[in-house]
């Protein structure tokens, strides 16, 4: 017999506020990536964002990791486990980074690796006003 059940939790809303909060400008960066200039948060700005809001409570992992024309494609997942109404739940979001072929392969792998990441986190709110 499963235990397991499918549904849609919102994140608490202290939780969710705290994760959405702005970055000091500091903490910002300016790139510039495909003709484009924009700003983002370095991938350990992040990091350092979801451990303070949520200490052991999250996790990140590697889904795939994928040659790709002259790119690596890496599949990220951070998962975000909560209490709510007295119950232990959990919920992730999936992100997708790439990397052209530009240096050795490891550091390919490392940019497309901080991408996947970034990309996860914003959809749980981390850095999504920029």
């Amino acid at each position: 017999m499963s235990t397991e059940a499918n549904c849609v939790v919102p994140l608490p809303t202290a939780l969710r506020s705290n994760l959405e909060a702005p970055f000091p400008d500091d903490q910002l960066q300016t790139e510039r990536r495909h003709g484009f200039t924009g700003t983002s948060v370095p991938w350990h700005h992040i990091a350092r964002r979801l451990t303070d809001v949520l200490g052991a409570s999250w996790s990140y992992s590697i889904s795939s990791i994928v040659k790709h024309d002259n790119a690596w494609v890496v599949v990220a997942r951070i998962t975000i486990k909560f209490q709510e109404c007295g119950l232990s739940l959990e919920t992730y979001r999936e992100g997708v980074g790439g990397s052209t072929f530009d240096k050795d392969p490891v550091d390919d792998v490392k940019s497309a690796t901080s991408d996947a990441l970034k990309r996860a986190a914003v959809l749980f709110g981390v850095g999504a006003y920029l």
